[in-house]
């Protein structure tokens, strides 16, 4: 007798027929000829034609066998009512015949245990696929993490809040946890009874199938381009994957109580092959897990690496986004999200504020805020730790108002002398004056002045001692803390520097990357300063070239990974990842909102 006859019995003693029945099921499942179960289980069924069946087995089996005789003509010809019993071999009759009597009565620490403990279990597919999919979805963060996080665990980020902490500490803390997790998970799945097990599968199973797809999601971006409504399909198309794979691991795991002539044909010899199918795929598909994390662990990334952050600010071109490096925050504020016309400052303003803080992006909503604009002037003043905006441009024209950003509020400062309204200027915080510089831009009016001016927090003051000083709106522009001064690429001019108060030619325009609307910003670890993107001259076709300089000349970069062809993008340096980021743009048909990150050889 095997157990799940004498679990089947025991059941059927219990007064327990639901658990019975699918424990004696079990049990013809795994031998036919168990004369036993099958006679048994005719007890443990409801309906008529199913009792017949069974006995019509053990008859079958054993034709001498009297009790299932005398049962099978009590039910198909109608006589006076006999005791029934259920009678197995000669050494067992008793055991059996005692299964059809009244149960004895049960405390309730009896039903209790029942409840929780007792017969059936969940099968064991379903335990190794809920353990499987937690290992799988465990790897796979792992995987996605920022290539920036091997080097910096506090950027780690997960699809459980309460992970998140514990990966940000240490990944083998991270994988002692999981590991740990899948302990504790097993040992629930297969104590536990039927009921409370799979309810625990279910929610467990969802959780982690959900994360997986998070993860996964538009994976393939780091190898083909995709557009957005692509990238919607593979995540649906995961999604159904997935969750066929669940309703097929159920269908094969719960099969019906009821009996069925076909099930027992086709799928009981089936389970043990199906069974070592499975260990042998799940074995193949987790050394793959494995070997691509150990190939992203030990194989520097190099090039743009586009980031899959859950939440992101809405697409925008020109916006204004400088870095707090005492928050170690990037604030971002406005830009324009939709053209709207001929003009090419014809967008429609946005007057959002938004801090990213290395993980993920924090919309704030102050009492008091800016007016919606695009194109403004920001930059951050480490001295009085605020973020200075001045400028920027709607469709009614040019802005020249001075705001400051603590944190927390936005506020309005009323100097008694202003530069003219302008958007599209250079703006960075020079440590030798200790002042905001603001140099360059455009109004509506065709206006590109050539003047600088210096903010100290209270007022505007212009600087009058540079008669060669070059104009241009939109340029690229960086502040290098190497060397102590600010570079430029000037569209029509070429590379200037900026020090003390003096704009200085270094690299003509003809041996400059002859770039518009691009962007730059300056990498403490390597000592250049990157430039990206923008328009070619006056053409509108788009570039994703990357350039570096290093305060003598340019330097075309020969990349594994670009992003795509951007222009009017953001891009800033971030100290917590210690990567150059790039923000949003347009490729010339759709505004964008990807985040990339650079690593450079």
């Amino acid at each position: 007798m095997n157990d799940f006859t004498q679990q089947g019995i025991a059941a059927l003693k219990a007064g327990h027929k639901p658990q019975a029945r699918q424990l004696l099921t079990q049990a013809v499942r795994q031998n036919k000829q168990d004369v036993l179960a099958w006679y048994a289980l005719s007890f443990a069924v409801d309906k008529e034609k199913d009792q017949v069946f069974c006995l019509q087995q053990v008859l079958q089996l054993d034709p001498n066998h009297t009790k299932a005789q005398q049962r099978l003509a009590k039910i198909t010809t109608p006589a006076a009512p006999e005791p029934e019993t259920a009678v197995t071999d000669e050494n067992q009759e008793d055991e059996a015949e005692t299964a059809v009597n009244p149960p004895p009565p049960q405390t309730t620490s009896d039903r209790l245990k029942q409840a929780f403990l007792g017969e059936p279990h969940l099968p064991k597919p379903l335990t190794f696929l809920a353990i499987l999919i937690l290992l799988s979805d465990s790897l796979v963060v792992l995987t996605g993490q920022s290539a920036s996080y091997w080097s910096n665990f506090s950027i780690g980020s997960t699809f459980f809040p309460w992970l998140t902490p514990i990966l940000r500490i240490h990944p083998l803390l991270y994988v002692a946890t999981i590991l740990a997790m899948a302990l504790i998970l097993w040992v629930a799945l297969r104590y536990l009874a039927y009921k409370p097990a799979i309810i625990i599968w279910m929610i467990v199973s969802y959780q982690h199938l959900r994360s997986f797809v998070a993860w996964t999601r538009c994976s393939l971006e780091d190898i083909l381009t995709l557009s957005q409504s692509t990238c919607t399909a593979v995540d649906v198309t995961l999604t159904i994957a997935a969750g066929i794979v669940l309703g097929i691991a159920l269908a094969i795991t719960l099969l019906p109580r009821g009996i069925s002539h076909h099930m027992w044909e086709t799928t009981a010899n089936k389970v043990p092959r199906i069974s070592k199918a499975a260990w042998i795929a799940s074995g193949i598909w987790l050394t793959f897990l494995v070997g691509i994390l150990l190939w992203v662990v030990l194989t520097p990334p190099e090039g743009w690496i586009l980031l899959n952050i859950e939440t992101l600010p809405p697409a925008r071109v020109d916006a204004g986004l400088v870095y707090d490096t005492d928050r170690q925050r990037a604030v971002l504020f406005g830009g324009g999200s939709e053209f709207l016309g001929d003009s090419w400052y014809d967008w429609e303003p946005l007057g959002d504020t938004w801090e990213w803080d290395g993980r993920e992006w924090q919309e704030f909503a102050p009492q008091l805020s800016p007016p919606p604009r695009f194109s403004p002037a920001m930059a951050y003043d480490p001295q009085r730790k605020v973020t200075v905006l001045y400028g920027g441009i709607t469709a009614q024209g040019a802005l020249n108002d001075t705001w400051e950003w603590d944190g927390q509020q936005w506020q309005q400062l009323s100097p008694i002398n202003s530069p003219a309204p302008v958007c599209c200027a250079a703006m960075f915080y020079d440590p030798q004056q200790q002042k905001i510089i603001l140099h360059g831009g455009y109004n509506e009016a065709e206006y590109y002045p050539t003047d600088s001016w210096a903010w100290d927090g209270n007022e505007w003051q212009a600087i009058f001692n540079e008669s060669n000083a070059p104009n241009g709106a939109n340029f690229p522009f960086a502040y290098e803390d190497a060397r102590n001064q600010a570079v430029a690429l000037f569209p029509l001019w070429g590379t200037y520097t900026w020090h003390d108060q003096t704009w200085q030619q270094i690299v003509p325009d003809a041996d400059s990357p002859q770039r518009t609307d691009a962007a730059m910003a300056y990498d403490p670890n390597k000592e250049v300063s990157i430039l990206f993107g923008g328009s070619k001259g006056n053409t509108r076709g788009y570039d994703n070239s990357t350039w570096s300089f290093d305060g003598t000349e340019w330097e075309w970069l020969e990349l594994p990974a670009y992003a795509e062809a951007l222009s009017r993008h953001m891009m800033f340096y971030d100290e917590t990842r210690g990567t150059i980021i790039l923000f949003g743009g347009t490729t010339g048909e759709a505004t964008r909102n990807a985040m990339w990150e650079l690593h450079l050889p």
